[in-house]
């Protein structure tokens, strides 16, 4: 088998070469990093205020879905009554000694 495929020494294949010319066109230049128009490179200032303001917000809605939660959750087991350790915790004076 001849090396031509890895570094182009040896007997050259006629297929290979016609693969080549077909193929050229789609092989990798190297060319210098553009933004397309249509997006905008803000300052690197404003990248970090707007990505601090967005994931604090998204922490606090979590932080406010779980106390939601949570409230919910102790309210239903009042309300159910609960078990006995939850009757300990949420009202203490109901406790039958």
């Amino acid at each position: 088998m001849s090396d031509y495929l890895w570094d182009k020494s040896g007997e050259t294949d006629a297929e290979v070469e016609r693969l080549e010319e077909l193929l050229g066109g789609l092989r990798y230049r190297p060319q210098e990093f553009e933004l397309p128009p249509e997006i905008e490179a803000g300052e690197p200032e404003q990248r970090v205020r707007r990505f601090v303001f967005r994931t604090s917000f998204a922490v606090v809605a979590a932080a406010l879905l779980l106390m939601l939660f949570v409230g919910l959750w102790l309210g239903v087991l009042r309300h159910n009554g609960g078990t006995d350790e939850t009757r300990i915790a949420l009202r203490p004076e109901q406790v039958a000694t």
